[in-house]
Parts: structure tokens; C-alpha cells; sequence
């Protein structure tokens, strides 16, 4: 099978001397055979590359002394266009200068070419489009003084060595590393011997510098003189050569496609042969110094620009510029050079986009645009970079082997706490299977939350059930925009899920792996496992794999399945051996040991710890030990968080401290992550970041130097992992004990923080907009930040970066003016996060800024709004004109906002008169998320928490106080026609046709009880709703409400049948029930257990003689019985022990001020007591009687818009109300009634 490399577009740039920057970076891939990749892909994917972002990318790296006038110019003019030119195309433009800005730190440890050289490798390895760009014109550049040396080579050049005092120099510079594979001489930190190297005092700092450039010119002399007599070419020439030549060798020189993938604007200064040398000249050309050293450079440099570059680089890839010198160099002001670094720029401009252009045809042309393809490739990229590293974990491992060839039905659970090692093992596993199943399986696997498309339980079933179909040849029947229908309805997805992994055969088994369960959103119920079969079909193997933690609901809900227990695996503490195993592999793959005493450090430390991210954190530490570090260096922290803590101490004195806190708090801050390119523009208009970079010397243009990034995530690239969100790739920690350790850090500045991602990504300072800031003289000035711009739209398509975080960063930024203006306030804004996520986000979005701002007006009223309006906008979303005018009509502060809705222009319905329930009055919210009919609903003793059941087979609970959705349950069963809390509210108990189960609030099922008849009664009672009792033909079988056990049966003494599905009320100690004929009842006392005789209700009363018993309640104090018929509108109340009448609570006239609100009397099924028993209510129509119990008199009577199925209330003030519809309705009976019109 052929397959083309999968790479990113790079341009690696040369300025002046000696530096390069990578420019531009995009994928272009070419995938043929997709179908055998899909199919097999488990196999194939570790001969793969991994697949690269969409992104541009930009790396330039430059001597800021250098090029500051040229570099400016291409700042200033050149990216933005190219910028543009990019983002129009769908691809992102990244500037990274690999050598501006870097600190002292970062110098001190000579690790700035190893980088370097690294970048412009990456460049070269990822691209197949433009790589490289060089501006290289007179001057030659240094050599490189290398940080590490062979030791075979270092003392073959030390031994010819003639000079005492050089002996001394290199003697004091460089140390045997015995820990390094093979050993090398390392050359030590300049401020170890030059202290004030890192001085604050800038003269010292000078006075440092000049010795060490003077002692660090002496060094390469020496090497680079004996080198060439004492080593082969193949190792001398690192000695010999400058920076520039290495970076241009290994760049352009050696890339295969130079004629294509390379360009080089040349400069000639016509006359610098003729100028007097000086330190301006210097920077352009060798000048100064010895005369052989100024010859040599000269030499090579003619050799590299006259006979290299042009053997390689056809003539249309060379621009060729001359200038006269200046006094001043390459001067802006000078007439000529203007001129020059306009067409410079221009060219330049020119150029890039052609290459831009060229390559995404190429990729057009070659590529095969199928997001499943995509999405399967991800998965096996990380899989394969997890298989990578792996060691030991053979006990495990043959455990899952053992289930993968065995005959098990049941899906096998992979499970820990966080670090201990879960990912590998199910990567390793997964590649496995291939070879467990004789190479005969289809392996299919998710890694959870690591691309875009696979934190959604929607779509993650998608592009599962879509993989399968295509692996069985039976996807001609799917659509081809499958995966891209977000209103596919999530049970016809968890349907076809099911139904796919049928398709499974004994010759062609199927392995579906699903990693973290855990990192699921929890949105439709995604965690509480509903898609997940209980069962599998034949010749299917399920794992999946999830932290233990219950707030995370998976492993409960796994737990509670008919899962075997030999089917759940815990991930164990690493034996001795294969923690020494993979320490052992991990320096081979480092080139690194340890010696035996540091060796034991880490054993004995990990011993502590025993965790597998403990040991990762341990070992990076490790490495930096060298056979020469002192003992009181080599120690390891005891615990994860001190481990992370110490590497971010150390990233804070390599980097910067402010630097360090700003990138790492914007990064945990970001409501999603955040990818580089953003990272960078954020940083960029950071201005204490940028002072604490700049302290010493202005920026040609105010940014951040993006080789800090480079560095920084160089040092943390084991820590951060690439992961889907809004559509693109973010970066974000790979572990939640990162989270915490960062959160806790360098979040403390909450609203500066998240004031800096809204402005970014408002665009406050996008689009040339100049940022004003204070320089270190004190002078207040501004600067254009060169940030990417943020429009609503770009194109055709929705910017959803900018829908889905600006309102969360505004608000917690506190800037409530800024967030009514750009969002919450904004129509325009709003109609587009509804047509781009649902009214669930958008109502998160105010629900946040409501808590922030409570008093704020404005955006009460909108939030109300929408709530009453989520039926009407999940049905359509351009209804959110005629929503919202309709419903705040007359509100003088939302005029504003009402204009916008107005100006609108996609046409609506407006009706003559306003006909919807105001915000603010006593209807609070309409939650709609039920898409069918809602049967029952049930209210907790707090008053905040609801339960509903709808004929679309779920169940859901509420927020009634926040007004938002909490869980949905799926899967849990067909047709439900009624949910109660019980057992002090843990639990929720459902009724299907023929059983009752009982259900944590994570999701399992604890027990069902099996119905005899369809239609038995039953209700609950016993202290806290501890026992369920069923009646069924002339017994009552009474029940555990926490285990579903059977506690009792009791018969009843009369030849009388219960009523199938008959009226049911409990208390503590005592039910109440009716009889078949509807015209009797009888009580079950639960202490005596036994029955009273049925009692006829109205004997002997001509008006009631054929009354039929509706509603039943138990009083507060277990006294009475409340009951009311189908004639008369009135309650009695009958004593409990002896069942007499005793009373009777008749309708008042005019019953309030319902006449005036046209009502007549009518009867309920439904009536209920308020938890404290002070309020009695009951619904009627489309009416809500409340009588108050203590006065006797009706204190509320509420209008409903439609008849009222059941309606349920702990206080007497906030009600619940179901209809024959989709939306629950939330009441405040405490609120003044805002009617239509009003």
C-alpha cells in the first residue's frame, strides 16, 4: 500500500549572517486506499507519520542587531499580508523568530542552536510545499561552539593541544558527562564561571559578556584549527562552518525539493568592499579581527553563495536586490533603501502566496477530504506515539489478551486513578489485538477529548458506527454529510451504534477500544453510559477504559451493569521489574544513564509515589543530572504536585518568571485550550509579559519573541498534549494534576487574566488598532500588536472560537459593558451562537453572567427571555426576533436591543398583538430538552432539583433555580410513565410497562422489580421514601427502596381487588389506596403491617352516591386523609383509623379571583401537600389552586397556557408544572403576575 507522507508546510528564512525562520505551515497529505487504512489501520498506522494541524506557520530566526530595519519591514508590511492571505484560505500564520528576543537565561545554558537546528529539521521532516526562505547577503557568521562533545573526539583535539593556557580554558569549560551514551564533554553555563553574566547591573552584565565572547572566540579557534587535522570531514565540518551554513546546510542543501520548496532573496551591497571596517559594518560583513579569521569567512561565504545555493536552488527561486551602502547601514530614511524594502516586502509578499497558492493545489489535487479518515488517522497517531514508549505491564496484558480471544459477551473495563497508566496500556493493547486476532480483526479506537470531534458523545457514535458500516461494505445507506449533521437525534445514533456492531462476523471480528470515558462531555448524558450495550453481539470485543472517581459517573454506572467482575481490570502499581524496564528504555531512548547512587534516588523515590506519572516527572528530572552533578542536586520531590511545582520553578529561571506565569495562566485560564498562533497574540498584547522580555531593549515591533514559545513548549512537551475544540487543535495539559498545579499558581489574577483571551478574542486590538503602553522610560506610548483579527464570520463560516469564549472571558474578566456590547446584549452575536451550538450554551453563557452580575437588568431580562423561549428556538432558531420583541414589548431599557432585533433581515411573523408570557413575571422558566410529550415529574425536598420522564424514553433532571438541564438519562429503558424521588432523594424510581427500577443519580440501575400485571399500583412511604409498596390483585408487596429487596407481603382481608394503576398516597407510617371501583378505599398500616377493611368514601349521599375517588393525601400528622371525587370541587377529610368522614373544605365563592379569570370548576386526579404541609394544591385545567392549610382560604390561583397534567411544589412558591407538550414549566408564585400585553 502507498501512502505519502503527511507533513505541514514550513518555511525556514534566513536573515543577514547567519539565522533562519521556518515560515509557513499547512498540511498537505495524500491518502489513497482509504478504505484498507480504515479497515486495518491499527497496523499501518506505526509506519505513519503523525498527522499535522491546519496550520501556516512562520518561523524566523534572526539576529535582532542584525536585521532590525529589514526584519521591521517585514513585520511591519509583509506578515499581516500573508496573515490575511492565509486566514482567507482557512489557514493559520504563525511568526516565530528563532533568534530575537532571546534572554541571557536562555544563552546561558547554550541550548538556543540545539533548538534551532531542531525547528528548521521539523521544517524540512513536515513539509512538501515551501520550507524554507533565506535572506542571506555579505556576511558569513560565527561558528557554533558546541554544547556537548564525544568524548573519543573532544580528547583526540585536547591531546593535540599545544597551549597550556588553552589546555586551562578548555579544562575550565568543559566537563566528562559519563551519564550521556556515549559519553560527552559538556560545555558549562557562562554563569558559572562569569556570575554576572545573569547580573541586574547592565555594566556588569557587559563586562561579562565581553569575557565571555572573547574566552568563547578562543574556544572555536582551538577546535576549529584542530579539528580539521585530527577528526574525518564528516565531524570536523561542525567545527569549521558557521551557524549559518549548518542551519542553510541542513534547511535547503539537503531538502530534495529545494528547486520548489525553497527561495532566497539575495541583497548585494554593491560598494561594501570599499567602506572602512567599524562595528556598524561588522554586522553586515566580516570586518573585524584577525585578517586569516576575516579571509576564511570570506572564503566559505563565496563557496556557500556562489557554488552551493545556486547548485541547488534553480534561478526564479533566487531574487537578486543591490543597494550602495549608507552611513548608517540598510537605512529606512534613505531614499534608495526606502525603495529597496518596499520591493523587498512586496516581493516577498509576492512570493510567499504564490507558494501558499501552489500548495494547497498540490494538496487539493492529492488529498482525499474525508473527515472519518482524518479522525481515525488522529486516534492512530496518538496511539502510536503511546505504543512508543511502553514497557512491561505482561500480567495486564494477558488479561486483556485473554478477553479479546475468549468468549466473553460482556464489554471489559479498564479502570484507576489519574496517572497510573490507563492511556498506554489501552494503546499498547489496541495494537495488540491485531496481532491477538490473528490479523484477521477490524480495530477501531477512540481516544476521548484528543482531536476535535471526539469529546461529543454524538460524535464519537457518528464516526464509530459510520468506521464500522464502511469495515462491512454496508455505508452506502448513510448519507454523506453523516458526520456533519449536529441534529442527528442522539438515540437514532445510539441505535445505529447498537445496531452496526452486528455486522461483526467470526471471519472478520471487530475490536472497538474507547479510552477515558471520563473525558467525555458531559452533555446528553455522554458519561452515564446509555449508548454503552450491557451485552455484545458475537465475534465483538468492547474496552474501554475510565478514571474510578465517581464525580466523573462512568465507573459507577459500569459498575452497576450485568458487567462480570472478572471483566473489570484496575490498573496495578508497576512491579519493580518493569518500573527498572522502563526506566531502562526511556534512557536508551535519552542516551542517557544513571549512575548507581542516582539511580536509587529514583527507585527509592518512586517507591513514595507509585504512580506512573510520578515516575515520568521523576526521570525528566533525572536526566538533567550529569556523573558530575553534586549529590545535594540529585534529589526528587516525594509527591505530583511538588514534582510539577519544581519543573515549573525551573521554567521560570530558564524563561522568565513573568513570562512563565502569563503563558502558563493564559493556557489554564482558556475555557478550551488554546493553539499557538492564539497563545502568541494574547502574549503579544500582554504588556507586563512583554516589559519583563524587553527589559533591557525596545522590540522592533511589540511582540513577544515567538522562540520563547518554542523553548517553552520544548520543555513541556511530555505535559501538553494537542486537543480538539471549536474546530481546531488547542493545546492544554495532558494531566489533571498539571490543571490543578497550574490553576493554583498562576490563575490567582482571575479577571486580568481573561481579560487578555477576551480582548484577544474580542479583537480589540486587531486590524492595525494600536495598543497603548508605558515604556521603561516611562513614556506612554502605543504599538501595533500585529494580531490576528476576529470577526463574527469569516466568509461563509462562523468564527466559533469567538462564539464560544468571548462571553465566558468577558464575564469573568468583569467587564459587563464590553460583554452586553460584543455578546449577551448583541443580536447579531446571539442568532449566531444559536445557529452554531444550541440554547443550552447560549443559556450557560447568561446564566454565568447573571451570577456575576445579579443586579444587572439587561441581562435578567434576556436570560428570562430565552428561558421562556427555549421550546420555540430548539424548533428554530431564527425565531429569536420575534421571541424576544414579542416578549420584552414595552421594556424601555431593552429599546436597544429591540431595534436590533428588528433590523433583522431574514423576515418574520410579527402579530398584531403580544400574545407571549412577559419575563420577569411568575413563569421563570420554560426548560425544554424532552423531545416528545412529558409524563411525571417529581420535586426534591430542597425545592431546587426536578424529575421528568417523557414518552421519548428518557429521564431527565433540572435545575429549577438555575434553570438548566443536570443529567440525562437514556437507555435506561422503553416508555416510562412516571419518576419519584425516594430513599431521602439518593435515588430516582422509574415505572415501565411491568417493572419498577430503582436508580442512583449517577446513571446505574440498582434493582428492578418485576410486575405481575401491566397495570399494578404502587406508591412509596416509610420514613425518607424508604419503601416502595406494589399492590397487585389482594396483596401488597412491600419493598427496600435502597436495595430493591423484598421486605414484606400482606394480604388484604377483603375479597377486593386493587384498582390497576390505581391512586396511591404514603407517609411515614401509613398507604392509602383505592379500590378497583374507584368508590372505595382502604389504608395499609406499615408499622402492623396489615390492611384496614375498604371503606366505601360516600355512602349514602345521593349527590355522591356515584362519585369516583380522584385524589388522595395522608396529612402532616398522619391523622387524615384528604380526597377529592369527580362531582364535586371540594376536599374531604376523613380520619385514618376509623375512615369516617370527618370533615369537608368547600370550594370559597368566588374562590378568589378566578371568576375574573373566566374559571369553572373542574376536578383533579392530582392533589398534594407541600413538604412542610402548609400549602395544599392541586391543578385543574389550565388553572393551579394553592389553599393555605393553616387559614383555610385560597392563597394562589394560578393561570396556566394550556391544561395541566401535574404539578409539583415543596413550598407553596415555586412550582413545576407538566402539560401535554415537551417544555417543563418553573413557577414563583412569590413573583407579581406579568400577563401578555402588560
Amino acid at each position: 500500500m502507498m501512502m505519502s507522507e503527511d507533513v505541514h508546510l514550513r518555511v525556514n528564512c534566513y536573515y543577514g549572517n547567519e539565522h533562519c525562520f521556518n515560515m509557513l505551515e499547512m498540511p498537505t497529505h495524500t491518502w489513497t486506499m482509504m478504505e484498507i487504512f480504515i479497515q486495518y489501520f491499527v497496523e499501518i498506522f506505526l509506519q505513519m507519520l503523525n498527522l499535522p494541524p491546519k496550520l501556516s506557520e512562520f518561523l524566523p530566526a534572526v539576529h535582532l542587531q542584525i536585521l532590525e530595519v529589514k526584519e521591521t519591514c517585514l513585520m511591519d508590511k509583509a506578515y499581516p499580508k500573508i496573515k490575511s492571505y492565509c486566514q482567507d484560505r482557512g489557514y493559520e500564520f504563525q511568526v516565530v523568530d528563532m533568534r530575537w528576543g532571546v534572554r541571557d537565561e536562555s544563552t546561558d545554558d547554550h541550548m538556543v542552536n540545539e533548538i534551532c537546528l531542531r525547528e528548521v529539521k521539523l521544517c524540512k521532516e513536515l513539509s512538501t510545499g515551501p520550507n524554507f526562505v533565506l535572506l542571506l547577503s555579505h556576511k558569513y557568521g560565527s561558528r557554533a561552539l558546541l554544547r556537548e562533545i564525544e568524548a573519543d573526539d573532544f580528547e583526540k583535539i585536547y591531546q593535540a593541544i599545544n597551549s597550556e593556557d588553552d589546555k586551562k580554558l578548555i579544562n575550565k569549560w568543559f566537563k566528562r558527562d559519563d551519564n550521556a551514551v556515549p559519553p560527552v564533554y559538556v560545555l558549562q553555563p557562562i554563569s558559572k564561571y562569569i556570575p554576572d553574566f545573569l547580573s541586574d547591573d547592565s555594566d556588569k552584565k557587559q563586562t561579562a559578556k565581553n569575557l565571555w565572547n572573547e574566552e568563547s572566540s578562543q574556544m572555536k579557534e582551538i577546535f576549529a584549527n584542530i579539528a580539521k587535522e585530527k577528526l574525518e570531514p564528516d565531524k570536523s565540518w561542525k567545527y569549521i562552518v558557521s551557524i549559518t551554513e549548518w542551519e542553510v546546510q541542513l534547511g535547503m542543501l539537503q531538502c530534495f525539493d529545494a528547486h520548489k520548496a525553497c527561495v532566497w532573496f539575495k541583497r548585494t551591497i554593491s560598494d561594501i568592499g570599499k567602506q572602512k571596517p567599524d562595528k556598524l559594518l561588522s554586522r553586515y560583513i566580516e570586518c573585524i579581527g584577525p585578517e586569516d579569521q576575516q579571509k576564511k569567512a570570506r572564503e566559505l561565504h563565496h563557496k556557500l553563495t556562489e557554488e552551493k545555493i545556486p547548485g541547488i536552488l534553480p534561478k526564479d527561486q533566487i531574487l537578486n536586490y543591490s543597494v550602495n551602502w549608507s552611513s548608517k547601514g540598510i537605512d529606512p530614511d534613505n531614499k534608495e533603501h526606502k525603495k529597496y524594502l518596499e520591493q523587498l516586502s512586496n516581493d516577498f509578499v509576492k512570493k510567499i502566496c504564490k507558494m501558499v497558492d501552489d500548495g494547497i493545489r498540490e494538496r487539493s489535487t492529492s488529498e482525499i477530504s474525508d473527515p472519518l479518515y482524518e479522525e481515525c488517522y488522529l486516534h492512530s497517531s496518538f496511539c502510536k506515539n503511546k505504543c512508543l514508549d511502553f514497557q512491561g505491564r505482561e500480567e495486564t496484558l494477558k488479561k486483556i489478551e485473554s478477553y479479546v480471544i475468549g468468549k466473553s459477551c460482556f464489554p471489559l473495563v479498564i479502570h484507576g486513578v489519574s496517572g497510573c497508566g490507563k492511556t498506554s496500556i489501552v494503546a499498547k493493547a489496541a495494537y495488540l489485538s491485531w496481532q491477538w486476532m490473528n490479523e484477521k480483526a477490524a480495530i477501531i479506537l477512540r481516544f476521548v477529548g484528543t482531536t476535535p470531534d471526539s469529546s461529543n458523545i454524538n460524535d464519537i457514535l457518528a464516526s464509530v458506527t459510520l468506521q464500522i458500516k464502511k469495515n462491512y461494505g454496508e455505508d452506502s445507506s448513510i448519507p454523506e454529510d453523516w458526520l456533519k449533521d449536529t441534529k442527528t437525534d442522539l438515540k437514532e445514533l445510539i441505535q445505529e451504534f447498537q445496531t452496526s456492531l452486528s455486522l461483526a462476523r467470526w471471519n472478520h471480528p471487530l475490536v472497538l477500544v474507547i479510552d477515558s470515558l471520563d473525558q467525555f462531555d458531559p452533555a446528553n448524558g455522554a458519561r452515564v453510559l446509555s449508548w454503552l450495550p450491557d451485552t455484545l453481539p458475537p465475534h465483538v470485543k468492547l474496552i474501554v477504559s475510565t478514571l474510578e472517581d465517581e464525580e466523573y459517573e462512568s465507573f459507577p454506572k459500569l459498575k452497576s451493569m450485568k458487567i462480570p467482575k472478572d471483566n473489570f481490570i484496575a490498573v496495578p502499581k508497576l512491579p519493580d521489574q518493569d518500573v527498572s524496564n522502563i526506566v531502562d528504555h526511556w534512557l536508551a531512548k535519552r542516551k542517557r544513564t544513571l549512575t548507581p547512587s542516582q539511580r536509587q534516588v529514583l527507585s527509592k523515590s518512586f517507591e513514595k509515589c507509585p504512580l506512573p506519572i510520578y515516575l515520568k516527572l521523576s526521570f525528566d528530572e533525572a536526566c538533567h543530572w550529569t556523573s558530575y552533578s553534586d549529590k545535594s542536586t540529585t534529589v526528587l520531590q516525594t509527591t505530583v504536585r511538588n514534582s510539577i511545582n519544581t519543573l515549573f520553578s525551573r521554567l521560570e529561571v530558564k524563561h522568565g518568571e513573568t513570562f512563565v506565569s502569563r503563558a502558563l495562566g493564559y493556557l489554564t485560564e482558556a475555557r478550551s485550550g488554546l493553539s499557538t498562533s492564539e497563545l502568541e497574540d494574547v502574549l503579544a498584547c500582554d504588556d507586563e509579559a512583554l516589559q519583563n522580555v524587553y527589559s533591557r531593549r525596545p522590540p522592533p515591533i511589540r511582540r513577544l519573541p515567538p522562540l520563547y514559545l518554542v523553548r517553552l513548549k520544548s520543555d513541556l512537551q511530555q505535559y501538553l498534549v494537542e486537543r480538539g475544540a471549536d474546530g481546531i487543535r488547542v493545546l492544554f495539559w495532558y494531566h489533571r494534576q498539571f490543571i490543578e498545579a497550574a490553576n493554583d499558581r498562576y490563575c490567582k489574577i482571575v479577571e486580568k487574566l481573561n481579560a487578555g483571551l477576551a480582548e484577544f478574542f474580542s479583537g480589540t486590538w486587531a486590524d492595525g488598532k494600536p495598543k497603548p503602553y508605558t515604556d521603561g522610560s516611562g513614556v506612554e506610548t502605543s504599538a501595533d500588536r500585529h494580531v490576528t483579527s476576529q470577526p463574527l464570520q469569516f466568509g461563509n463560516s462562523y468564527n466559533i472560537r469567538k462564539i464560544n469564549n468571548l462571553p465566558h472571558h468577558r464575564t469573568l474578566a468583569g467587564h459587563l459593558d464590553l460583554l452586553k456590547k460584543e455578546c449577551l446584549c448583541n443580536f447579531e452575536f446571539i442568532l449566531a451562537k444559536l445557529l452554531t451550538s444550541s440554547i443550552r450554551q447560549v443559556i450557560e453563557d447568561y446564566a454565568l453572567a447573571k451570577k456575576k452580575f445579579p443586579e444587572d437588568k439587561e441581562i435578567s431580562l434576556i436570560t428570562d427571555a430565552l428561558q421562556l423561549s427555549q421550546s420555540a428556538l430548539i424548533y428554530d432558531p431564527l425565531q429569536l426576533a420575534p421571541q424576544m420583541l414579542d416578549r420584552m414589548a414595552g421594556e424601555q431599557v431593552m429599546l436597544p436591543f429591540l431595534k436590533q432585533c428588528e433590523a433583522i433581515s431574514i423576515p418574520f411573523l410579527k402579530p398584531s398583538t403580544e400574545i407571549l408570557i412577559k419575563p420577569g413575571g411568575q413563569l421563570v422558566y420554560c426548560l425544554a430538552g424532552h423531545t416528545e410529550p412529558v409524563r411525571a415529574v417529581d420535586m426534591k425536598k430542597n425545592g431546587r432539583e426536578v424529575v421528568t420522564c417523557s414518552e421519548d424514553d428518557t429521564i431527565k433532571t433540572w435545575d429549577i433555580i438555575e434553570g438548566h438541564m443536570i443529567k440525562s438519562y437514556d437507555g435506561l429503558g422503553i416508555d416510562p410513565d412516571n419518576v419519584l424521588f425516594i430513599m431521602n432523594d439518593k435515588f430516582i424510581l422509574a415505572h415501565y410497562p411491568q417493572r419498577i427500577k430503582g436508580i442512583r443519580q449517577a446513571g446505574d440501575i440498582v434493582y428492578t422489580i418485576e410486575l405481575s400485571g401491566t397495570g399494578a399500583a404502587y406508591g412509596v412511604a416509610g420514613k425518607n421514601k424508604s419503601i416502595i409498596a406494589v399492590f397487585e390483585n389482594q396483596m401488597a408487596k412491600l419493598y427496600d427502596a435502597e436495595t430493591g429487596n423484598l421486605l414484606n407481603t400482606v394480604e388484604h382481608p377483603d375479597n377486593v381487588q386493587f384498582q390497576e394503576e390505581g391512586c396511591v398516597a404514603g407517609s411515614e407510617h401509613y398507604m392509602v389506596i383505592r379500590s378497583q371501583d374507584s368508590r372505595r378505599f382502604s389504608v395499609l398500616n406499615l408499622a402492623k403491617r396489615s390492611f384496614s377493611q375498604f371503606s366505601e368514601a360516600f355512602p349514602g349521599d345521593p349527590k355522591m352516591g356515584q362519585a369516583d375517588i380522584e385524589g388522595l393525601v395522608i396529612s402532616m400528622n398522619e391523622k387524615f386523609i384528604l380526597c377529592t371525587n369527580n362531582i364535586s370541587s371540594n376536599i374531604y377529610i376523613f380520619d385514618i383509623n376509623s375512615l369516617k368522614r370527618e370533615d369537608e373544605l368547600k370550594e370559597s365563592e368566588p374562590f378568589g379571583n378566578i371568576q375574573k379569570k373566566g374559571y369553572k370548576k373542574n376536578f383533579s386526579q392530582n392533589l398534594h401537600l407541600t413538604y412542610n404541609g402548609n400549602f395544599l394544591y392541586r391543578p385543574s385545567n389550565k388553572y393551579i389552586s394553592v389553599k393555605n392549610m393553616k387559614t383555610g382560604s385560597v392563597e394562589h390561583v394560578l393561570e396556566h397556557p394550556a391544561d395541566v397534567d401535574d404539578v409539583v411544589s415543596v413550598d407553596g412558591k415555586r412550582f413545576v408544572t407538566r402539560s401535554d407538550d415537551v417544555v417543563i414549566r418553573v413557577w414563583d408564585l412569590s413573583r407579581k403576575e406579568k400577563e401578555a400585553g402588560s
